[in-house]
Order: C-alpha cells, then structure tokens, then sequence
C-alpha cells in the first residue's frame, strides 16, 4: 500500500487534462497570469503528482510558481506552498536537491507563522 491509496481506492486513476479542468475556466475569465490561475494549477499539479503523473505534476506547478512568484512576490506563502510541492515532485524524480534549498531559504524569510504550514510538509 503505497501513500495515495485513498484516490486508488475511491477509483480516481486519472485528473482531467488541464483544458478540462477548472483551470481553464479561471483561465478564460481572469487571464493567464492571475493568481488564481497560479491556484487552479497549484491544485491540478498536486492532484497529478498524488496520481503519479510526475512530468505532468511538474510542468503544472512549476508554471504555478512562475506566475506566483510575479504577482504575489517572492517571499509570500503561497509561493512558499508551491515551492514545497514542486520540491516533493522533484525529489521522486530524484532532482529535488536545489528545489529544496530554494524552499528552505524561503521559509526563513517568510512570517514565523507561516513557515508551521510549510516546513512539515518538505521531503528533507
């Protein structure tokens, strides 16, 4: 039993294509580099990572963090969240080590409070 039994178990095997998925009705209705685009991506890129679509997983979020990073700045949660996503894919596909640097360097410059909410969730 690996970790993401519970999507195996409810009988999700597959997350729609990002066309059909919520993303690109945000999409349409804010444009391309809204962050709630950046969300909508976020989410779809974890669902791909929980279903083992690694590639996928990581083109997603690392679009997500590129538009994150733009319009909320560098050092808010949000880009942090990501970040630590992004981390947790690359360190399946074995290229975690400068994501998880990058995620720990901003963990320190974001507010103590927050840093609860990223830290226990990286693949240190």
């Amino acid at each position: 039993m690996g970790p993401y039994t519970p999507l195996k178990r409810a009988g999700i095997t597959e997350a729609p294509s990002a066309p059909q998925s919520s993303g690109s009705i945000t999409l349409h209705k804010n444009g391309a580099e809204h962050p709630s685009v950046a969300t909508a991506l976020n989410n779809l890129g974890t669902l791909r990572h929980q279903l083992r679509d690694l590639n996928d997983a990581e083109r997603l979020l690392t679009r997500a963090l590129s538009i994150r990073e733009k319009k909320l700045g560098k050092n808010h949660p949000d880009v942090a969240e990501t970040m630590s996503n992004l981390a947790m894919v690359k360190k399946e596909k074995r290229e975690y080590k400068k994501q998880k640097n990058r995620t720990l360097g901003l963990a320190q410059s974001v507010k103590p409070h927050m840093v609860a909410r990223i830290i226990p969730r990286l693949p240190l």
